[in-house]
């Protein structure tokens, strides 16, 4: 008994004392010695799970996944569910976090039969979603779109930040599968979900996705209205790549429509952000003077290289 004891005393310590990981796995060590000693089974599977928890802080990622697959041998023994599951979970994240997804996928599968035998609905929403999201970098938008859906079914056991993100990645993935209706559908319900201090770079790309599937479905003004927005944001946020990414959709737009239509449209547009700014979800994200700075801006670089082409021209006459 007082092995017992002193076994559950140092991995009590080592778990108070978290962040000195040094300290911390010498006293699990010790602690998994002791309970070897006296097989304690169920001791020995949450050491090696408590192991594996500081390799995993130190990013120590293989000795992580070596102590977890170990944990999982001994919570198999005792048929500790609960616990099974979130070494599942816990090694299918490692897998997740470093693009191994068939991994990912397998070990979330396993944490996702613990929890349907604990009818644990949070845990069951959580591996719902990250299957949807390994799914999703596999590509394969069926099975994202099946997960992602089944995750919303419990998403009064999820934070309204994540079922944003679902809701963003289901419009992904319908705009994938050329299901544009339901793409924006799912984008606008994305809108309604984000909080007033929502990410403002995660706004931004719920809206300009949902302005490419609006233009896929040839609603040209509402699509060129939310894209006009999102150029601005990006263009004061000097996000160059972004930009071009926007500038291309722009030209794909352009090029269905005609001439006159499209910059009459774009200059309404544009005329409306100058006189009223950019408001998303009660924010303003721009307002009207700094739209006018950036098209100052905009048009100065054009300005400087007409000036530098035409004293080219001259320095090359005079030669």
């Amino acid at each position: 008994m007082g092995f017992l004891l002193l076994a559950l005393n140092f991995n009590c310590l080592s778990l108070i004392l978290l962040r000195y990981y040094k300290f911390f796995k010498k006293n699990i060590i010790f602690s998994n010695k002791i309970t070897r000693q006296i097989e304690d089974i169920r001791g020995i599977a949450h050491t090696y799970n408590n192991l594996a928890l500081i390799y995993q802080e130190m990013e120590e990622t293989e000795k992580a996944i070596e102590h977890y697959l170990k944990s999982i041998v001994e919570l198999t023994k005792i048929g500790d569910s609960r616990s099974l599951a979130q070494a599942h979970n816990n090694l299918a994240l490692i897998y997740q976090q470093n693009e191994n997804w068939e991994d990912a996928y397998t070990y979330h599968q396993h944490s996702l039969n613990e929890k349907e035998k604990n009818d644990d609905q949070k845990g069951l929403a959580q591996t719902y979603k990250n299957l949807g999201m390994v799914c999703q970098a596999k590509r394969e938008w069926g099975a994202t779109i099946e997960y992602y859906q089944k995750a919303l079914q419990l998403r009064d056991h999820l934070s309204t930040s994540d079922v944003q993100k679902i809701f963003i990645n289901l419009g992904i993935a319908y705009q994938e599968l050329g299901e544009n209706d339901l793409a924006v559908d799912a984008l606008e319900k994305a809108i309604k979900y984000a909080a007033e201090d929502s990410e403002l770079d995660l706004l931004a790309q719920t809206y300009g996705n949902l302005g490419v599937a609006l233009y896929e479905k040839k609603e040209f003004r509402p699509a060129i209205r939310l894209l006009n927005q999102v150029l601005f944001y990006y263009l004061k946020q000097d996000a160059l790549e972004n930009v071009k990414k926007v500038s291309r959709v722009f030209y794909r737009i352009q090029t269905k429509m005609a001439d006159k239509e499209f910059n009459q449209l774009a200059d309404q547009e544009l005329n409306r952000i100058i006189a009223d700014g950019i408001w998303w979800k009660d924010r303003q994200i721009l307002t009207g003077d700094e739209a006018k700075e950036i098209l100052k801006q905009m048009k100065e670089p054009k300005q400087q290289r007409r000036t530098e082409s035409e004293r080219e021209a001259e320095e090359g006459e005079k030669v």
